[in-house]
């Protein structure tokens, strides 16, 4: 080698390493990534470097874009607080589990108003029965047949038997809960009855019970006044009003002289067919003019007062169910 040797190499060499410190980041970017990559990977294996090849760098940063994102931990609900580690005990990293609330409604209490008929309370006829409600006012009668006044509807009857008297039903008992102090008899016509006992039905069925027919009552006396008036403008309504009673009179004579024969008897029993045939004339008469003058009568379905009585009683209809007529 001639003397000139090194120091040419020496300045080359120079020259070659500045203009690769130079140069080398804007030729790098002119490379393609796999020519990078492979560049890198030679060198890797020139000096006996032990990294990851780029294959598996590119995998492993595709895996960690791929994987979602984690979540952070929802906040504890407000008024709970995170439970505190005991002493030289490591911190909890998980949430306390709280247990959850129940929202089951509680159980409905037994209703006191179910239908009557599931407490063994329904309609029965009279001579079954073991009570009633009066379902107007009612005239009551003592066993020795004075009578001992009027009651209105609504009050219970108890029943200790049925009687005929006259061809009527009469049922003998007393009332509930406030009874006579006696034993008296009511027309069993003037009595809606019933299986059981009232003490079955619950304090405000009883109530219902007894306001329904109570206004009831009160209905029908005022139906039958509304009846009355219209009655009276007939000019037929006093006279066969007094035949009636006559022949009434007539019936008892004629009842008491039963057991008796002779000519008293048998006069008895003629004007008892007179006054028959009297009555059938007057009411034929009676109802006659009241058909001519319909138009001209007050009805009682129209009666402002006895409507008011029956939309009133209507409103204590639902707890009593099978029991409201």
């Amino acid at each position: 080698m001639g003397k000139n040797f090194w120091p040419a190499y020496i300045i080359v060499a120079a020259v070659l390493l500045a203009a690769t410190w130079k140069f080398a980041p804007v030729v790098g970017e002119k490379i393609p990534a796999g020519g990078r990559a492979s560049i890198r990977g030679l060198v890797a294996k020139c000096i006996g470097h032990g990294g990851a090849s780029a294959a598996d760098a590119g995998g492993e940063t595709q895996s960690k874009a791929a994987a979602p994102a984690q979540k952070p931990a929802a906040p504890a609900p407000a008024g709970e607080a995170a439970a505190k580690p005991g002493k030289g005990s490591a911190p909890s990293t998980s949430a306390a589990v709280v247990p959850a609330r129940s929202t089951a409604a509680p159980a409905p209490a037994e209703d006191e108003d179910d239908l009557p008929s599931l407490k063994g309370v329904v309609h029965s006829i009279a001579q079954k029965a073991k009570w009633g409600v009066l379902n107007r006012v009612t005239e009551v009668v003592a066993l020795d047949g004075k009578t001992k006044g009027a009651v209105s509807g609504g009050r219970f009857f108890r029943i200790e038997k049925c009687e005929s008297v006259g061809g009527e039903l009469w049922l003998v008992g007393d009332f509930t809960p406030k009874g006579l102090g006696e034993t008296v008899r009511v027309r069993a016509k003037s009595l809606h009855c019933f299986t059981g006992s009232p003490d079955l039905l619950s304090e405000n069925q009883r109530k219902c019970l007894r306001m329904y027919y109570q206004l009831h009552g009160e209905a029908e006396k005022r139906k039958e006044e509304v009846l009355r008036d219209a009655a009276a403008r007939s000019p037929y309504a006093a006279d066969a009003a007094a035949a009636v009673a006559e022949f009434r009179a007539k019936a008892k004579e004629v009842e008491a002289a039963a057991d008796s024969d002779g000519e008293a008897k048998r006069k008895a029993t003629y004007e008892l067919s007179q006054l028959r045939t009297k009555v059938q004339e007057l009411n034929e008469k009676h109802k006659t003019w009241k058909s001519q003058h319909a138009a001209e009568l007050p009805d009682p379905a129209k009666d402002s007062k006895y409507l008011k009585f029956l939309e009133d009683a209507r409103q204590y209809a639902e707890p009593i169910a099978g029991m409201a007529f």
